[in-house]
């Protein structure tokens, strides 16, 4: 179903980045619209951005792609109760949070092994995959991309959850 999702609101050739929670100010989604900007500049224009959720920053978020001539290639849509079909909609979570403790999101995009790229603020013992990486928001949207193509390179990987840190078994014997 998320193969089917992908292809309603998305071109064939699109490389869907995800972002999946409220928007507010600490999950900091504007940098994510900023940085398509500046890679559809630089010619890279089959990359979408997909941001699923509700929140006090959802209409400055929506004028901020408009202002940026990208409302065809920022997709927000309200928050979602099947949202793990959604994981099957993306090539890549990118989480740009200013701050953040383990956030359960990652853990999720990490059970189903879609790559991610997320900022340095973020607790660094969320990384279990090998398909994570983090960057600095004060890099340049360059260095940043990069590091966003050599995710996208290794694709979907078969979680290293299950019997790790984060396996529902052990968390269940452990409370």
């Amino acid at each position: 179903r998320g193969l089917n999702i992908k292809n309603q609101l998305f071109s064939k050739d699109a490389k869907v980045i995800g972002n999946f929670g409220r928007f507010n100010r600490q999950k900091n989604q504007k940098y994510l619209i900023n940085f398509l900007s500046s890679i559809h500049k630089k010619g890279y224009d089959n990359y979408y951005l997909l941001l699923i959720g509700e929140g006090e920053l959802e209409s400055e978020l929506k004028n901020l792609a408009h202002n940026l001539n990208l409302e065809d290639f920022v997709k927000i849509i309200g928050f979602q109760k099947n949202i793990e079909e959604y994981y099957g909609t993306i090539d890549a979570f990118f989480m740009s949070s200013i701050f953040e403790g383990l956030p359960l999101v990652l853990i999720e995009a990490q059970s189903v092994g879609v790559p991610i790229l997320v900022s340095d603020n973020v607790d660094k013992t969320i990384k279990i995959n090998n398909n994570i990486d983090f960057f600095g928001l004060e890099d340049q949207f360059d260095e940043t991309f990069n590091k966003l193509k050599n995710i996208l390179s290794q694709g979907n990987q078969k979680s290293n959850l299950y019997g790790g840190e984060f396996d529902v078994k052990i968390m269940s014997i452990e409370s």
